[in-house]
């Protein structure tokens, strides 16, 4: 299971301490404090990002109407920045689907108003992470690009280590683990002192060292990551780690360390309702450590609450792996229906994922 869309905004993405646009000119003479309700909000949005992306999108949201009500000469850059925070949020919430119109709609303002800006260079990086959950593997790494050149002008090391970081999760898709790791070591070196940072860059080189057979170094890099998680006091990392952790221990046939982090997984997706939505990711691990133990009806029953209202022609390249489990599990129950549909999307999910290792 590919959950490395972590790095795609989810971890690695995180905010400025200060929003683009934010300090803006009052429109027609209008008191400077008129700016004050779209800066308030703009910042909560940030706050919450990472710990409770539910709560960043109402913020981004009513920072939306703010700007909108506010009507200062720079309203379009802070509209902007508002659907960028909620394009952020709704990525985090796995809801790409929903994030790619906001983005595109503030990119169209900004990139002919401010060209080369750090707003702009943050745009590009979540519409590639939009891209990349779609499964356009070669625009996204085109999109990364573009957005480390931004920042590499602007000098900006952090926002360089962040696209550094999503560039090697697009050669994680492509199966390039070499340059998965190499992307991570110089992502580090560029910014090493940053959690969030921390956290996707433990999380990332374990998924990759887990794709390599390496499984104790997996689960080590993976307990890091945990460890790092747990100084940001976000239930939503954890409930991603835990589920990487877990369909690591599942391949390496630790089935007692992963039902332990499934358990706590859903226990924090019970208590949390900001990480609900990993419950279907969680469910479908589970549904691989059942068909490894030859419980297959166990891991058909689990892999229908794993794709509960997904669209296999449309599910995005974090079901690739579940996919996969999905149509081992149905042929050898002999449904070769549900197989076939999985079968399908596999191929097609695994076609795009290539198109980068095709260049």
């Amino acid at each position: 299971m590919t959950m490395k869309h972590l790095a795609h905004a989810a971890i690695a993405a995180t905010l400025a301490a200060a929003a683009p646009g934010a300090h803006a000119q009052p429109w027609r003479g209008e008191p400077l404090e008129a700016a004050a309700p779209f800066e308030g909000l703009a910042t909560r949005a940030k706050a919450a990002m990472n710990a409770d992306p539910s709560t960043a999108l109402a913020h981004a949201r009513d920072a939306l109407a703010a700007a909108r009500r506010a009507r200062l000469a720079d309203q379009a850059i802070q509209e902007a920045t508002a659907r960028w925070l909620m394009g952020e949020a709704l990525i985090r919430l796995n809801r790409p689907g929903e994030a790619g119109p906001l983005v595109e709609h503030a990119l169209a303002a900004v990139a002919p108003a401010q060209p080369g800006s750090e707003l702009h260079g943050r745009l590009l990086m979540t519409r590639a992470s939009v891209l990349a959950d779609r499964g356009r593997t070669a625009a996204a790494h085109e999109g990364f690009r573009a957005a480390y050149r931004v920042f590499l002008a602007l000098e900006d090391r952090r926002g360089q280590a962040m696209a550094l970081q999503n560039i090697g999760s697009i050669h994680q898709d492509a199966g390039d683990y070499a340059r998965v790791l190499d992307s991570y070591e110089a992502a580090a070196r560029l910014y090493p002192d940053d959690p969030t940072l921390l956290v996707a860059a433990h999380n990332n080189r374990a998924i990759a060292l887990k794709a390599l057979g390496r499984y104790a170094e997996a689960e080590a890099a993976f307990r890091e990551a945990l460890q790092v998680s747990r100084t940001l006091a976000s239930p939503v990392l954890e409930a991603r780690i835990r589920t990487n952790m877990a369909a690591a221990e599942v391949l390496a046939g630790d089935f007692a360390a992963a039902e332990a982090n499934i358990a706590e997984g859903l226990r924090i997706t019970e208590r949390d309702p900001a990480a609900a939505e990993w419950r279907a990711f969680l469910f479908g691990v589970a549904a691989q450590a059942a068909l490894k133990q030859g419980d297959l009806q166990r891991a058909s029953a689990l892999l229908d609450r794993t794709f509960e209202g997904v669209d296999p022609q449309r599910s995005h390249m974090a079901y690739r792996d579940f996919h996969r489990t999905a149509s081992e599990v149905y042929g050898q129950l002999r449904d070769g229906r549900r197989a076939q549909i999985h079968r399908v999307a596999l191929r097609r999910l695994d076609g795009q994922g290539s198109q980068l290792a095709s260049r």
